[in-house]
């Protein structure tokens, strides 16, 4: 597990430094830690998960706005129920969009939850088709970066991708 969490911790720095073509820098010893944005005592609840179900608030109501007619409903459950209809009722562009947005969603909250690894493991790089994608934070916002060397558009840059483009191409690998 803590092997695990160091692995993440080192993923979120990625785009922040040279540390994966930094000769010597998979050797051991080399993980680098960051902070944890856990509750404490004094909040009673991870900010940061919240900002997740906040934002996927948003982005169903941008959702609901772009496929439907009329006002959308107030109310996390009844937003949610209101955004799964229309993409069960529309047509296959506004489920497309539904299924990416919700794709980006789980990410971005595994992410936020420390479950990265497991998540964006089993996703393809839409650049070079690998399974080389690990999660990064970039200027505040969480991207998938691949690691494959070939991929980079210059040698010292991963490319990065942003959660919606990776979630669009393995939905489309998948269907």
């Amino acid at each position: 597990m803590r092997h695990q969490q160091a692995r993440t911790n080192a993923a979120h720095r990625v785009a922040e430094d040279n540390h994966w073509i930094t000769a010597g820098s998979t050797g051991a010893g080399a993980v680098v830690t960051g902070d944890r944005h856990a509750a404490g005592p004094e909040v009673p609840l991870n900010l940061r998960v919240y900002e997740v179900a906040e934002l996927l608030d948003r982005e169903l109501a941008e959702f609901a706005h772009r496929h439907a007619s009329g006002p959308a409903p107030t109310g996390r459950k009844h937003l949610a129920a209101y955004a799964y209809s229309i993409a069960q009722q529309a047509d296959a562009d506004a489920r497309s969009d539904y299924e990416v947005l919700q794709m980006a969603s789980n990410l971005r909250a595994a992410m936020e939850t420390g479950d990265a690894d497991q998540a964006v493991g089993k996703l393809t790089c839409p650049g070079c088709l690998c399974w080389s994608l690990i999660s990064a934070r970039i200027r505040g916002q969480w991207h998938c970066v691949c690691l494959n060397l070939r991929c980079a558009p210059t040698p010292d840059a991963p490319r990065s991708w942003a959660l919606a483009d990776v979630a669009r191409h393995n939905l489309v690998a998948v269907s």
